[in-house]
C-alpha cells in the first residue's frame, strides 16, 4: 500500500524476483492498470497465465482449475480501481492451499489473513548536519536523484557544488521515488540548483522525463489524476480543501476547516468529515502520523501541491482559506493564557506544531487585508515567538500586520480595535528586545502603555509598564527600571495576578544582585521559589539561573553548578532558544571561575551557536566578550582582542549598556596584556564611568583591578595600591569575592 509514485511495483517486482525459486511453478505478474471493470479480472489473470479459455464462467472455472495445484506467486498490480474483485482474491486463495498472492493497491483489500505492508517514503537526509558527497550518495533518495539525472546527463555527479540542493530537492519531494525520478530527468537541461529554485506547482506535477513508464506515470499529474478519479465527489471535495493546511492538521481542524453547513450542493460537507478523512487515508492519499501522542494528518508535498490546483479552480478556495485562518485565530488565542502558565509547554508544543499553519493564516489575513484579526493572532502568537527561538520571524509578521492597520491613509486604523493594536504593540516590543533593538522596544512599549491607559486595562498596563522597566535596564537606566518594575508589582497584587507579580519580583532581584545588594536579591529570588501553589516551569527555572547566579558571585560554586544544571533542563525541556544561551554562557563563566577552560569554553561555544542561528544579539556579545576572556587567559591576546571588540561592536548597534560597559573593561584587560596601558586605562575609566553611572556595582571591582594593574605597570604603585584595595573593599561589602582562577569577575 502506498500513495501514488511511492514504487509499489517497482517494489513487489524486486521481491517477487528474489522469491521465484521458492515457487514451483514460478511468479505471474499481472497488470490490472487497463482494467476498471472487476468483472474483467478472472480474464486478465487468465490472459497472464497464457490460459485459453472464453465466456465468463468458464474462463472463472479455467482459472481455479488451473491454479488449484499450483505452487505459485500471483502479482496483481494496481487493484485499487477493481476492489469489487477482491471476493476473487479470497476465493483463488481457498481453492489453492499453495497459492500466494502479492496485491499492490492504494487501498486495502480487507480479507481475512491479509497482511499490509504500507510502503513508505526513501530515507531522507538531515539537511542540517549533511556529510559529505561521498557519504551523502549512500542516502537511497539522493542514490536515486543521481542514477536518475546521470542517465540524461552521463557527466553528472554529486559533488560539493550541487549536493546541498540535491538534498533540498529530496526533501522538498518528501523522498518519493517517482517525483525523484521525473525531476531528475530535468537535469538534462537545468543544474540542482536552478531545479530548486524553479521547483513550483507546474513543474513538480508536470515534469515528464521517464519514457520508460506507463502513460499514467509520466507526470506526477497523471498519476494523481489515476487516484482523483476514483475517489467518491464528496471525497475529491474533502481531499481539495484539505490542501489549505501546511505542516498537517488534526481531526478536530479538518472538521471545522473542511466542513461546511449541510446544504444539497455538489461537494458539500458537513459533520461526516471523520468518514471521508478515514477514505482518503484508506486510499493512501492522506498520511496518518503521531504528534505529541495524538494522531495528525498529512498531505505529501506533491498531493498537496495537486489538491491545491483543483482548490484554486474551484468556488471553494477563498471560503475555505478563511475559515483555515478563523481557526488559526482561535487555536492561537486559546493557547496564549496558557503561555504563561504552569501547562505552558503541551500549548507550545501545540502551537509547534501548527507553526506553518500559523503562517499560511497570517498570509492570507495580510494578503486578503484583513488588519484586525491580523493583529490579534500576531499578538496572540509573540510569546511563543520568543520562547520557541521564532523572534527575527515573528516580529517581521507583527510589523506586517501593523503597517496593515496604517495603512490606506488611516483608513484601515479606524477598523482595527484599540485593544488589538495595544496587544501587537506590546509583543512587537517584547520581540524587538529579545533581538536586542532596545530603542525600538521602548518607543513601541510606550505605544502599547499610551493605549492601555486609554483602555483602562489595569493588568495589561501593568504588564508594559514591567516592559518599559525592562527596557529601562537595557538601556543602563536603572533607577528608572526599579521604579516602573515596583509600579507595575503593586498593579499586579491588586489583580490578585500572582505570575505578573512573580515576573516582576524576578526582575527586581536582578537589579538588587547588580547593584550589589546578594542578600536583597536573594530574598526576591527565595519569594518567588516559596510560590508553590503558583509556581510554573518558567518562574522555576529563572529563579534557579538566579540563584546559581548569585551562588557564583558569592563563590559556592558547588551550589551555583547544582542550580545552573537544573535551569538549564527545564529551560531545555521548555525549547526557551533564547534563556538556554544565557544559562550556557554562566555556565561558562562558572567553569572559567573554578578554573576548567575546556568546560567553559564548550559552553560558550553552544552558547554563540544558538544565539547566532536565532538571532539573540545580546546573547552572541556576552558569549564573544567571555570567550574572548579565555582566550586571553590562555596566552592568545591577538584572538581575545578579535573576539572582544566583535562582542563591542555588536553591543554598539543593540544599544544595550551594562553589557557594553562590560566589553569596553574585557577589551580594557585585552589591552592591559598586550602592553598597551594608555590605550587599557581609558576602556578601563569608560567602563566604570558606564558602570557607575547605572549603579551596575558587582561589576565594578574588576574594573577598579584592571586599572589597578595598569596604574602598577606604568609605575604607580600608590595609585595602585588604593585601586586595589578600594576594589578589596566593595568585594567584602558586597559579599562577591575574586575568582582564584579568573581575575575578570
Amino acid at each position: 500500500m502506498g500513495p501514488p509514485g511511492i514504487g509499489k511495483t517497482q517494489l513487489a517486482l524486486h521481491a517477487a524476483t528474489d522469491l521465484q525459486d521458492e515457487f514451483e511453478d514460478g511468479v505471474c505478474f499481472v497488470d490490472l492498470s487497463p482494467v476498471r471493470d472487476p468483472e474483467l479480472v478472472p480474464a486478465v489473470i487468465v490472459q497472464s497465465l497464457s490460459l485459453l479459455s472464453s465466456g465468463a464462467p468458464v474462463v472463472r472455472s479455467r482459472l481455479f482449475d488451473y491454479l488449484r495445484d499450483r505452487q505459485l506467486l500471483l502479482l496483481l498490480d494496481n487493484f485499487e480501481q477493481v476492489m469489487a474483485a477482491a471476493g476473487l482474491v479470497r476465493d483463488l486463495l481457498a481453492v489453492s492451499p499453495w497459492l500466494k498472492v502479492l496485491v499492490t493497491s492504494r487501498v486495502a483489500l480487507r480479507l481475512r489473513g491479509e497482511s499490509r505492508f504500507r510502503v513508505p517514503p526513501l530515507p531522507l537526509p538531515d539537511l542540517a548536519h549533511l556529510p559529505p558527497p561521498a557519504s551523502l550518495v549512500q542516502c537511497p533518495s539522493i542514490a536515486l536523484f543521481v542514477e536518475r539525472a546521470a542517465e540524461v546527463d552521463p557527466g553528472f555527479a554529486l559533488t560539493g557544488a550541487n549536493a546541498a540542493a540535491v538534498a533540498a530537492l529530496c526533501c522538498r519531494l518528501d523522498g518519493l521515488p517517482l517525483a525523484i525520478e521525473l525531476l531528475a530527468a530535468r537535469c538534462a537541461m537545468l543544474s540542482p540548483q536552478m531545479l530548486l529554485e524553479r521547483l513550483s506547482g507546474r513543474l513538480l506535477l508536470h515534469s515528464d522525463g521517464l519514457r520508460a513508464v506507463p502513460e499514467r506515470q509520466r507526470t506526477l499529474s497523471a498519476a494523481l489524476d489515476w487516484s482523483y478519479d476514483l475517489l467518491e465527489e464528496r471525497e475529491q471535495a474533502l481531499f481539495r480543501r484539505l490542501s489549505v493546511f501546511s505542516g498537517g492538521w488534526t481531526l478536530e481542524a479538518a472538521e471545522v476547516v473542511a466542513s461546511d453547513s449541510p446544504s444539497n450542493a455538489p461537494g458539500a460537507l458537513s459533520e461526516d468529515v471523520l468518514d471521508l478523512l478515514a477514505a482518503l487515508v484508506s486510499h493512501s492519499l492522506v498520511q496518518r502520523q503521531e504528534a505529541g501522542g495524538r494522531p495528525r494528518f498529512a498531505l505529501l508535498a506533491v498531493s498537496r501541491e495537486y489538491a491545491w490546483a483543483h482548490l484554486q479552480a474551484s468556488a471553494e478556495a477563498a471560503p475555505t482559506q478563511q475559515r483555515h485562518a478563523e481557526y488559526c485565530l482561535a487555536l492561537a488565542e486559546s493557547a496564549e493564557p496558557h503561555l504563561t502558565a504552569a501547562d505552558a509547554l503541551p500549548w507550545l508544543d501545540c502551537l509547534e506544531h501548527e507553526h506553518d499553519n500559523q503562517r499560511a493564516a497570517l498570509s492570507w489575513l495580510l494578503g486578503t487585508c484583513q488588519a484586525e484579526p491580523a493583529l490579534r493572532l500576531a499578538g496572540a502568537l509573540w510569546r511563543f515567538w520568543r520562547k520557541r527561538g521564532h523572534a527575527s520571524e515573528g516580529r517581521q509578521w507583527l510589523q506586517a500586520a501593523l503597517d496593515l492597520a496604517d495603512a490606506d491613509g488611516g483608513s484601515q486604523a479606524t477598523l482595527v480595535s484599540a485593544q488589538a493594536r495595544a496587544k501587537a504593540l506590546l509583543g512587537a516590543g517584547g520581540l524587538a528586545r529579545t533581538l536586542g533593538a532596545y530603542g525600538q522596544a521602548k518607543a513601541l512599549h510606550e505605544q502599547s502603555l499610551a493605549l492601555y491607559r486609554q483602555l483602562g486595562d489595569e493588568t495589561a498596563l501593568a504588564y508594559a509598564t514591567y516592559y518599559l522597566g525592562a527596557d529601562a535596564y537595557d538601556l543602563g537606566d536603572l533607577p528608572l527600571a526599579r521604579s516602573l518594575l515596583q509600579q507595575s508589582l503593586v498593579v499586579f497584587r491588586q489583580a490578585a495576578d500572582p505570575r505578573g507579580a512573580a515576573a516582576v519580583l524576578l526582575a527586581l532581584g536582578e537589579l538588587a544582585r547588580d547593584g550589589g545588594h546578594l542578600a536583597e536579591a536573594d530574598a526576591s529570588f527565595v519569594a518567588v521559589q516559596q510560590q508553590r501553589e503558583h509556581r510554573e516551569a518558567y518562574q522555576v527555572a529563572w529563579s534557579q539561573l538566579n540563584l546559581g547566579e548569585l551562588a557564583r558571585l558569592a563563590g559556592r560554586y558547588e551550589r551555583a553548578t547544582a542550580q545552573l544544571e537544573e535551569s538549564l533542563a527545564l529551560f531545555r525541556e521548555l525549547d526557551d532558544f533564547e534563556t538556554v544561551a544565557m544559562v550556557l554562557h554562566r555556565q561558562g563563566e562558572l567553569a572559567a571561575d573554578q578554573g576548567d577552560p575546556a568546560r567553559a569554553r564548550a559552553c560558550l561555544e553552544e552558547s554563540l551557536l544558538l544565539s547566532r542561528r536565532w538571532g539573540f544579539r545580546t546573547e552572541e556579545a556576552v558569549a564573544l566578550r567571555v570567550l574572548g576572556l579565555l582566550a586571553l587567559v590562555q596566552g592568545c591576546s591577538g584572538e581575545a582582542a578579535d573576539l572582544c571588540q566583535q562582542s563591542l561592536a555588536l553591543l554598539q548597534e543593540t544599544g544595550e549598556q551594562v553589557s557594553c560597559a562590560q566589553a569596553l573593561g574585557a577589551l580594557g584587560w585585552v589591552r592591559l596584556a598586550q602592553g598597551e596601558y594608555a590605550e587599557a586605562a581609558a576602556l578601563f575609566r569608560e567602563s566604570l564611568a558606564g558602570l557607575e553611572k547605572m549603579g551596575y556595582r558587582v561589576g565594578i571591582p574588576a574594573c577598579l583591578e584592571g586599572l589597578a594593574r595598569v596604574h602598577a605597570a606604568q609605575g604607580h604603585p600608590r595609585k595602585a595600591g588604593r585601586g586595589l584595595a578600594m576594589a578589596a573593599a566593595l568585594r567584602q561589602t558586597m559579599g562577591v569575592p575574586l575568582p582564584p582562577a579568573w581575575p575578570f569577575a
